[in-house]
C-alpha cells in the first residue's frame, strides 16, 4: 500500500507592491487637507490672541472693562489654542501622510478621519469659550472643563487610530525611525492628557501632589508630543530634501529609547526648591540632564546629512525650516539641563525665563518643523502648488525672527528679573517694572507670529479656492451650455 502524498503547502503570494505616491496624496486629500487646513487657521488665531495676552503684560488697562479680555482668561486661549488647535492637529495631519508614504499604503478611514477632526474642533471651541466665560478648571496647561475634554478624546480616537491601521497595513519591510516617533507620540498623548486631568484636575491629588502632576504632564508633553514630532518630521524632511541617508539607524535607536525612557520624568524640576518631596525634584533634575545624550545622538545623526547636501537643503522652504526648528529643539535640550541645575534655577525660577525655554520649544522647535512640514505636504495633497509662493520664505524670516526675538529677550529679562527678586534691597515693584520693555519685545515677537500665521493660512485657502475652483467650474458650464438639438433623422 502506497504512502499518503505529502501535504504541499500552497504557494506564499508576493506581497503588494507599494501604493504609488499619488495614490497614496489622493487617499490623503481630504482627511490631512482638512487637519492641516483647520491647523493653520488655529496657528493664525492663537498667534493674534497671544499678541493680545502679550500686550496685557505692559498694558493691562487695556480692554479691562471686559472681564473675558483680562489676561488669566486670554493666554490660557492662546495657549491651548496653539497646543491644542494647531499642535494636535497639524501634529495628526502630518503623522498621517508620512505615515502613509513611509508604510507605501493608502490612507483609510477618511469618513472617520474627517468626522474626528470636526468633534475636535467643536471641543476645542466650546472649551476656550467656557475658558473666556470664567468657566475654565485654573489649573495651567489643563485648563479646559470636563465636557470639553470629553469631547476632544472622542475626536482624537476617531484620528488617532487610523495610522497605526496604515502602519499594520505597511507594504514595505522595513520600518524608518521616523515612524518609532510617530507611533510613541500617537500613544503618548491620550495617556498624557487623560491622567492629567485626572490627578490634576477631575481627581486632584492631596497637597502639593496635585502641583507635581501638573507639572509631570505639562513636561511629558513637551516631550512625547512636540518633541517626538519635531525629530520625526525632521528625519523624514532633511533626508528627502537632500537625497542623503541618516548614516546609523543604531544611533536613532539609541536617541529614541534614551528620550522615551527619561524625558517624560524631568517635570518635577520646574518647582524646584518648593514644596515638593525632595527626592521629586532631584529625580526630575537627573531626568532633564540625562535627556541631554540623546539630544547629541540626534544631533550627531542629522549633521552629515546637513553638512552633505547644505545647498540642496536650504533651497527648499521646507529644509529651512526643519533645520531651523531641529536646531531649536536641541538647543531647548541643552539650555533645560542648564536651568534645571541649582545655582541657575535659584535665579530663574518662576521668572520670564521659563516661558523662554517653554517658546523654544513650542514656537521654536515644533512651530518652525510643524510649518515647513505644511508647505510641503499642502502641495501635494491638495493638488497644486501654493499660489503665494513668495511668502513661504517671508513666513520663515518673520518666524525665526519672532522665536529669537521672544527667547532672547525673556531669558535676558528673567536673569534681571530673578536677580532683582533675590536682592532684598530692592523692592518688587521695581523689579515689576525692570522687565516691561522685555514684555513689550515678547509683543512684538507674537505679532511677527501673527503675520506668519496670516501667510499659511492665505496660501492654504487660496491653493484650495484655486483647486476648488478648477475642478468645479468646468463642470458647471458643461452643465449650463445648453446642447445643441439633434437632427432628427426620417426613415
Amino acid at each position: 500500500m502506497s504512502s499518503p502524498a505529502s501535504p504541499v503547502s500552497p504557494p506564499i503570494a508576493d506581497p503588494a507592491p507599494p501604493a504609488s505616491p499619488g495614490e497614496i496624496d489622493l487617499s490623503c486629500r481630504w482627511p490631512v487637507g482638512l487637519l492641516l487646513f483647520c491647523a493653520s487657521g488655529w496657528l493664525l488665531f492663537g498667534g493674534v490672541v497671544g499678541a493680545l495676552a502679550a500686550i496685557k503684560l505692559h498694558a493691562p488697562g487695556l480692554l479691562a472693562h471686559w472681564p473675558m479680555f483680562t489676561y488669566g482668561r486670554i493666554q490660557p486661549v492662546a495657549w491651548n489654542a496653539f497646543v491644542l488647535g494647531f499642535g494636535l492637529q497639524a501634529g495628526l495631519g502630518i503623522a498621517l501622510w508620512i505615515m502613509a508614504r513611509l508604510s507605501g499604503a493608502t490612507l483609510v478611514g477618511t469618513g472617520s478621519i474627517i468626522l474626528g477632526t470636526l468633534t475636535w474642533n467643536a471641543g476645542l471651541k466650546l472649551g476656550l469659550l467656557s475658558v473666556l466665560m470664567a468657566g475654565g478648571t485654573g489649573m495651567e496647561t489643563l485648563e479646559l472643563p470636563r465636557f470639553a475634554v470629553i469631547i476632544l478624546f472622542v475626536g482624537y480616537a476617531l484620528i488617532a487610530a487610523w495610522p497605526l491601521v496604515v502602519f499594520q497595513r505597511r507594504r514595505r519591510g522595513d520600518v524608518y525611525p521616523s515612524e518609532w516617533f510617530f507611533v510613541a507620540a500617537l500613544f503618548s498623548f491620550p495617556w498624557l492628557y487623560l491622567a492629567g486631568n485626572c490627578l490634576a484636575v477631575w481627581y486632584p491629588l492631596r497637597g502639593v501632589l496635585q502641583a507635581a502632576a501638573q507639572a509631570w504632564f505639562t513636561h511629558g508633553l513637551f516631550i512625547g508630543w512636540f518633541g517626538f514630532l519635531t525629530i520625526g518630521v525632521a528625519l523624514y524632511l532633511l533626508p528627502k530634501i537632500s537625497g542623503v541617508a541618516l548614516p546609523s539607524r543604531n544611533l536613532a535607536g539609541f536617541g529614541f529609547w534614551l528620550l522615551a525612557v527619561f524625558g517624560f520624568w524631568g517635570g518635577a524640576q520646574r518647582y524646584f526648591a518648593g514644596p515638593l518631596p525632595a527626592y521629586l525634584t532631584a529625580q526630575g533634575v537627573v531626568a532633564t540632564v540625562l535627556t541631554v545624550f540623546p539630544m547629541i545622538a540626534i544631533g550627531l545623526l542629522v549633521w552629515p546629512v546637513v553638512q552633505t547636501s547644505r545647498k540642496a537643503i536650504f533651497s527648499v522652504p521646507a529644509g529651512r525650516f526643519a533645520v531651523a526648528g531641529l536646531g531649536c529643539f536641541l538647543a531647548w535640550g541643552g539650555l533645560a539641563a542648564i536651568n534645571c541645575l541649582s545655582p541657575v534655577r535659584a535665579i530663574t525660577q518662576f521668572t520670564l525665563a521659563t516661558v523662554a525655554l517653554d517658546h523654544l520649544l513650542l514656537w521654536g522647535a515644533f512651530g518652525l518643523t510643524a510649518i515647513g512640514a505644511c508647505y510641503y505636504i499642502a502641495p501635494q495633497v491638495i493638488g497644486r502648488e501654493l499660489p503665494f509662493a513668495g511668502w513661504i520664505s517671508w513666513h520663515f524670516r518673520l518666524a525665526t525672527a519672532a522665536v529669537l526675538l521672544h527667547v532672547v529677550a525673556f531669558g535676558v529679562g528673567g536673569l534681571i528679573q530673578g536677580a532683582g527678586l533675590e536682592n532684598p534691597d530692592k523692592a518688587f515693584i521695581e523689579v515689576m517694572r525692570g522687565w516691561i520693555p522685555f514684555a513689550g519685545m515678547g509683543t512684538l515677537a507674537m505679532t511677527l507670529q501673527a503675520v506668519g500665521g496670516l501667510l499659511l493660512f492665505a496660501n492654504v485657502v487660496a491653493a484650495v479656492v484655486a483647486q476648488a475652483r478648477a475642478a468645479v467650474v468646468p463642470v458647471a458650464q458643461e452643465w449650463l451650455t445648453p446642447s445643441a438639438p439633434k437632427a432628427e433623422v426620417r426613415p
